[in-house]
């Protein structure tokens, strides 16, 4: 008697995880429609800002800036291993820089957060398993403590609550998914809703997450990338995206098996997989997404309203045959990308004033400059 009821409860249950899985506004993207463009045709606004670095500061290669009360945190992972803060006029404000084994000391930085609220900067030292904390803008160590989990990801949603991507536990190797913490490093409720197989959690890198100005917003990898907005109380499918043909089938994200994973990059289409550096506002959505290798990233635009949608192979400036990378980060719906003033001809660039004038503001030091753009 009891058992149609007991199926209609899974069934229930079956589709409420779904629903949360996959965004009521799903947005379908054909890769194939991809075409190359000037940043000056595309954008609403583009802004160049040259940064103003001591001689001693040194940047190195920057591979994600997060941006916080006003102040740009521009990390280069792999090169210096420092974070560098900027004001939004490109200023020097501070460099985060104590490589080593000693206290407040680390030995890479794999993700980051700032608490506005106590003006703290919290990093991640993955080798080591550590959290370690500074304050801001003095960079005076404040805290360290060793969490045994392999974190992939985090961000500080507000003074009470963390979100954490956790690959697994260092000791047990269990496979863990999407948390959500209190601030004193504590689990507060897994979220089971969101998958978290190996794949969705080995591609949920930096700048899966990004904030506009108190939103923060995470692009969840999977069969459909969801952009989740996310806060203390609640984890919300805003748009789900749809790369058709081209994306991964549900079957390699489910796998344990990383191997199995990597394979379905070799069949069929070029895939396109990690969406990256969300804007996103109630009109449109911007987003940078890898397609067919790690080293190709196009930029998408989809107006919600309109319905018409965007894919650009390749981004340049006019007045040069430069290609923009990807974006580093976004700040208040805008995509900022950096660029080097060395690998500029003054001649061919004459023709783009904007550009020409925040060169020749660089011409003596050479720093870097910081490409803001609007779509």
């Amino acid at each position: 008697m009891h058992k149609p009821l007991l199926l209609l409860s899974t069934l229930l249950l079956l589709c409420c995880g779904k629903s949360k899985q996959i965004a009521e506004e799903v947005v379908a993207i054909d890769m194939a429609k991809a075409v190359p463009a000037f940043i000056e045709d595309i954008a609403a606004h583009v802004s160049y800002v040259p940064l103003n670095l001591p001689e001693d500061i040194y940047l190195g290669v920057a591979y994600h800036i997060k941006t916080y009360d006003n102040y740009l945190f521009i990390h280069d992972q792999y090169q210096t291993k420092t974070i560098t803060v900027v004001d939004a006029s490109g200023n020097f404000v501070t460099q985060l820089n104590s490589i080593g084994g000693g206290p407040g000391e680390y030995e890479n930085i794999d993700a980051f957060s700032f608490d506005s609220a106590k003006k703290e900067l919290v990093i991640y030292d993955r080798n080591n398993f550590n959290f370690i904390t500074y304050s801001f803008p003095e960079l005076k160590h404040l805290n360290t403590l060793r969490k045994d989990e392999y974190i992939m990801n985090f961000e500080i949603l507000d003074s009470k609550h963390w979100f954490v991507i956790t690959e697994s536990d260092a000791i047990t190797s269990n496979n863990e998914g999407m948390q959500l913490w209190n601030n004193n490093y504590e689990l507060v409720n897994k979220l089971t809703h969101m998958t978290s197989k190996p794949g969705s959690l080995e591609i949920s890198y930096p700048n899966t997450i990004s904030r506009t100005q108190n939103t923060v917003y995470y692009a969840h990898p999977h069969e459909y990338t969801t952009i989740y907005q996310l806060d203390g109380n609640a984890q919300t499918p805003k748009i789900s995206i749809d790369f058709g043909p081209n994306k991964i089938p549900s079957k390699y994200w489910e796998t344990l098996d990383a191997n199995e994973f990597e394979e379905a990059f070799t069949k069929g289409l070029p895939k396109t997989v990690w969406v990256q550096n969300v804007a996103l506002n109630t009109k449109k959505i911007s987003f940078w997404a890898m397609h067919g290798d790690i080293d190709t990233k196009y930029l998408i635009s989809h107006n919600r309203d309109t319905k018409q949608t965007r894919v650009i192979s390749e981004l340049k400036l006019k007045g040069t045959d430069m290609p923009i990378t990807e974006a580093l980060g976004v700040v208040n719906q805008t995509q900022i990308s950096l660029i080097y003033p060395e690998e500029f001809d003054d001649i061919a660039i004459a023709e783009n004033q904007k550009l020409s004038k925040a060169l020749l503001q660089n011409k003596e030091n050479l720093n870097p400059i910081l490409i803001f753009y609007q779509l």
